[in-house]
């Protein structure tokens, strides 16, 4: 996952290469299998050997994004655990009508209040990909 992701952000940087590796990873979940795979690890963690294979795949994945994007570790790990919540939603095979239209989330660094809000498009189009590869299961 971590190569297909860095080729995707390949000539980007910051949001816009979050942007073409939500795309990328939207693109992976076409098929279930890496979502489940993932599920399974973390399910496998009992196992002390599995889990820290697992958390050293998890470390470098998140690194390699912080690396590529530049961007911050708490904007990474935004992005990560709607990656997350994506992988979860692809491997209980939810629909698309079942998918969140938008995730909001604060910025301190933009906000003006405690409910101030920003929709990131890195997150946008993570979704959308999501959404696009759930029609695709549903009339394939």
């Amino acid at each position: 996952m971590t190569q297909a992701l860095a080729a995707a952000a390949a000539g980007h940087a910051g949001e816009e290469a979050l942007q073409a590796m939500g795309t990328a990873f939207g693109q992976l979940c076409q098929q279930r299998t890496l979502p489940l795979m993932q599920m399974q690890a973390y399910a496998a963690c009992t196992d002390p050997d599995i889990q820290a294979a697992t958390r050293a795949a998890f470390r470098d994945l998140r690194d390699s994004v912080e690396q590529l994007t530049g961007l911050s570790p708490a904007r990474v790990q935004r992005w990560l655990g709607t990656g997350m919540l994506m992988s979860a939603a692809t491997a209980m095979n939810l629909q698309a009508a079942d998918m969140p239209r938008h995730i909001p989330f604060s910025r301190p660094e933009t906000a003006s209040g405690p409910s101030a809000e920003v929709r990131s498009p890195a997150l946008s189009a993570l979704l959308g990909s999501l959404r696009q590869a759930c029609r695709a299961r549903e009339e394939g």
